[in-house]
């Protein structure tokens, strides 16, 4: 044989080794997910659409961090998260609370329609994450508050696509002294208390409608609305202690209380 072609077959040789191994380290570079049904089984490894985990506390457990669990169908059950994980519903309905608890920790909920039946205080708790992604969602019918933070981890929300009502509390609460919420093209409706109640922190919100609240927003911190409709409020539209700034495009009607006026912005 002669040396040429042997030379060849160990760069073929070699081609296919270093192949392999780029394949593997793809393979393991890709994001794991987990699935989870309520005719599953919390023996099965869940990673497989066709044998998923009963409950969404065990997939959530079994999904390495930065993982996704996808929810197949409705669910029972309370979780709570201590890593980076998305949790993803294609609109699945969820009777339970999602508590978030990692300062590290970045999180997605989307698609999932969260519901307290009228029994459970609150739908989604975060006391401690990095960021939080709140994504085309539901929260409602909780006997407390749709969505709270009381992070001190200068926790950063984003908000979109997500409607909070039917609350006997707040649609959402924002109470971490250095957080900075985003909050667009959302909805706040029916809330026992506000629709959205920001003590501490600053937030931003656009594109949102605050209607038929007890107060449709309350402001006791920074506060930055635009092309926002706050309309059919009980006690008041804005109830403003903080800074608040508007900018044109909102549509409020109702009472403004509070001690502090809206500046508009741009104005010092």
């Amino acid at each position: 044989m002669s040396s040429s072609l042997i030379s060849n077959r160990a760069i073929a040789a070699v081609r296919l080794v270093f192949a392999a191994f780029a394949f593997s380290a793809s393979a393991s570079a890709a994001p794991y997910i987990s699935f989870v049904a309520a005719n599953g089984n919390d023996a099965n490894p869940c990673t497989v659409v066709t044998a998923p985990c009963k409950t969404l506390q065990r997939a959530v457990n079994v999904t390495p961090a930065s993982g996704t669990v996808s929810v197949l169908t409705p669910l029972q059950g309370h979780v709570t998260i201590n890593k980076s994980i998305t949790i993803s519903g294609d609109g699945a309905p969820i009777v339970g609370t999602i508590t978030i608890n990692s300062a590290s920790a970045i999180v997605t909920l989307r698609g999932l329609e969260l519901n307290g039946v009228g029994i459970i205080a609150n739908g989604i708790n975060i006391t401690s994450a990095a960021a939080v992604h709140i994504e085309d969602c539901t929260v409602e019918r909780y006997t407390g508050d749709g969505i709270t933070l009381v992070a001190t981890t200068a926790t950063q929300v984003f908000i979109s696509d997500t409607v909070a009502r039917e609350n006997t509390g707040t649609g959402l609460w924002l109470n971490d002294a250095n957080a900075r919420s985003t909050v667009k093209d959302s909805r706040f409706e029916n809330n026992g208390q506000a629709g959205l109640f920001l003590p501490a922190g600053a937030a931003y919100i656009s594109d949102s409608v605050f209607t038929d609240n007890n107060m449709g927003i309350s402001n006791g911190a920074a506060m930055l609305i635009m092309n926002c409709l706050i309309v059919n409020n009980v006690a008041a539209a804005i109830y403003n202690n903080g800074t608040l700034r508007t900018r044109q495009n909102n549509t409020v009607a109702g009472t403004l209380a509070g001690s502090n006026a809206l500046i508009p912005y741009g104005a010092t």
